[in-house]
């Protein structure tokens, strides 16, 4: 009986030890919704000066907040609850995560930007119409608020919103960078 058990158990051991969990990343990619930061109660600080050097006046900086329904509402000003509305972001999840429709100051519009699909997978091609997105994982990102080490990147070209996106694990949107805009996260709150 000893045997069998012996290399039962070493197949036991390494079936658990090759598993991943899943939402840290397996060969089918990182769960789309352990980045995405779409969850009732999220909010963020971004500055959209483009400067890292030090933090802007409380009045300059913008704030965010998941509103439901894949909208984050965007204001500028000291607080969120008397800051002036300054735009918005709505993104759809009930596929993956795309943004389909941006106010961000003076840059308005709408149309699918399809960043991921229900699962992120290094370097896979993503496309809705004209647009197309390219997801790196597993990377590195600096913010202004801190280094995250969890991060995934989207490169957008063609149609919807051009440009990068940069998805912190549980944190959610933490840069953007258009040809216009640049949000950078001064804090998750």
């Amino acid at each position: 009986m000893t045997p069998r058990r012996i290399p039962l158990t070493l197949m036991v051991i390494t079936a658990l030890w090759g598993c991943d969990g899943g939402s840290t990343g397996t060969s089918d990619g990182l769960i789309t919704a352990d980045y995405s930061g779409l969850v009732d109660g999220a909010s963020w600080t971004w500055r959209d000066d483009v400067s890292t050097d030090e933090l802007p006046a409380e009045e300059e900086l913008l704030r965010g907040r998941y509103v439901g329904e894949g909208l984050i509402e965007i204001r500028r000003g000291e607080r969120f609850a008397d800051a002036a509305p300054w735009g918005f972001l709505e993104f759809d999840v009930s596929d993956g995560l795309a943004l389909v429709a941006w106010e961000l100051g003076d840059v308005v519009g709408e149309g699918r930007t399809p960043l991921s699909e229900d699962r992120i997978v290094d370097e896979q091609l993503v496309v809705a119409g004209r647009a197309q997105c390219v997801g790196q994982t597993f990377m590195t990102h600096d913010t202004f608020y801190a280094t995250f080490d969890a991060a995934v990147r989207f490169d957008c070209a063609g149609g919807g919103l051009p440009g990068v996106y940069v998805f912190a694990k549980t944190v959610g949107p933490v840069a953007i960078r258009t040809n216009s805009v640049t949000l950078d996260l001064v804090a998750p709150w």
